[in-house]
């Protein structure tokens, strides 16, 4: 198999698992499939030369078109990521809080007063 019809079978792979939405529950399943499809497409893209037939360079104008829905879809999975991380955060400072409130007390502005 040539190199620009293999990108574009893992390419058309990745089109179609990003195409469904992902659940949370299933999130690292698919994240792990994904990581594999771009390594191997990674290690296709220094093969890759310029189309030397009209159907080569169908398939390299539909691997353009289907890449740039794989990259906006990786960075909303990206984000969705993040957004749970942060969230993740808040709610492990959340639980410190509330088992130790006094923890992280600032004692700005406190002074003794040598009266007696």
């Amino acid at each position: 198999m040539t190199a620009i019809k293999e990108c574009f079978r893992l390419t058309k792979e990745l089109y179609e698992l990003l195409k469904i939405s992902i659940s949370t529950e299933e999130r690292d399943q698919k994240i792990e499939r994904i990581t594999e499809l771009l390594a191997k497409r990674e290690e296709i893209l220094p093969r890759l030369q310029k189309p030397s037939s009209l159907k080569e360079g169908e398939m390299a104008k539909q691997i353009v078109a289907m890449n740039t829905f794989v990259d906006q879809k990786l960075k909303v999975l990206q984000g969705e990521i993040q957004r749970d991380r942060n969230n993740l955060k808040k709610k492990k400072t959340g639980a410190k809080k509330y088992t130790n409130p006094y923890e992280n007390m600032q004692f700005d502005g406190m002074f003794y007063d040598k009266r007696k």
